[in-house]
């Protein structure tokens, strides 16, 4: 228990980023999981990565309103996230 109260008590020292604000870095980074079976939006300028081919057809619906079931603008790539919840954002890694 004392271990656990002066970690929370450095914890109340530390100025953290909201979730939204922390930035990627778009390298692997082998402490979090990786989800090898991701894809990545291919729509110019977009780069929305998502974990299933579902919500990446999903996602795909807001750059065209009407996607044919065999049109694919997308790519499989491996993912990482920092955040779950609410704040998760799928980054695809460069590994």
């Amino acid at each position: 228990m004392e271990m656990r109260r002066k970690i929370a008590d450095y914890m109340t020292t530390l100025d953290l980023c909201q979730p939204q604000e922390v930035s990627s870095s778009h390298m692997l980074i082998p402490e979090l999981k990786i989800i090898e079976n991701g894809f990545k939006c291919n729509f110019t300028g977009c780069n929305t990565c998502t974990p299933s081919e579902s919500s990446m057809r999903t996602h795909y619906y807001i750059h065209q309103k009407s996607v044919p079931q065999t049109f694919k603008n997308w790519e499989s790539t491996s993912l990482q996230t920092f955040f779950d919840g609410k704040y998760k954002k799928y980054i695809k890694q460069l590994i």
